[in-house]
């Protein structure tokens, strides 16, 4: 049982991989061509607090699709509905601190991150308009494996074409149009978060789905 669920996670995994890859060559090409080489250096100094949030959802993400694995084969539905139930909490509560941290202490954690003067000029304003998008990060996972477990990843190939779209579409009005530099830049991948989060979580409520959200649970 456990191979097969991993089996069928596993084209959510490369789906996911490559969104941040294509969001990475789009906010290179933007930020070189708009903003300035700088901003490349912006970029490269995010990128290991990405893969450590990256990481960390991933933990979560493992462990509980195991569990909603476990519980679907017995036909356990409750418990089902428990562990998707606190999964999304505890997301929901990590995106809030993590936007909070970001968003309050940028500089210091951008001084942390090892930029000088020239590129704390830059990180900062990115970091801000990364924290935007820290809670959908977190959330569109978890429902990316919630809902390959619900046979709806087609759901999820569809989120990231419109993902894709919008982050290139916002970064051109924002950037080339706006002149919003690092923040523009990053705030246009938060909101494409944003839209592919709600997009994934729409079907949860077409009353179609097999865990659903419960406070009790």
């Amino acid at each position: 049982m456990i191979h097969e669920l991993f089996k069928r996670l596993l084209p959510i995994q490369i789906i996911l991989a490559a969104i941040g890859t294509i969001n990475g060559i789009v906010s290179g090409i933007y930020g070189s061509n708009f903003i300035g080489s700088d901003v490349m250096s912006v970029i490269g100094l995010y990128n290991p607090v990405n893969m450590i949030f990256t990481t960390i959802s991933t933990v979560f993400l493992g462990g509980t699709q195991v569990l909603s694995g476990k519980y679907l084969g017995r036909n356990e539905f409750e418990r089902t509905h428990d562990i998707f139930s606190l999964d999304m909490i505890i997301m929901t509560l990590l995106g809030l601190t993590i936007t909070f941290v970001l968003f309050v202490f940028a500089r210091p954690i951008g001084i942390l991150l090892g930029a000088d003067e020239t590129t704390i000029v830059h990180l900062v304003p990115y970091l801000r308009g990364v924290a935007i998008g820290m809670i959908p990060l977190f959330l569109s996972q978890q429902l990316s494996a919630f809902l390959a477990l619900e046979q709806q990843s087609l759901r999820t190939g569809i989120g990231s074409v419109v993902f894709i779209a919008i982050n290139i579409i916002l970064g051109y009005v924002f950037v080339a149009k706006m002149h919003m530099g690092a923040f523009g830049l990053s705030l246009a991948s938060s909101i494409g978060l944003w839209v592919f989060t709600f997009f994934l979580a729409q079907f949860y409520f077409t009353g179609k789905s097999i865990m659903n959200f419960k406070w009790k649970g």
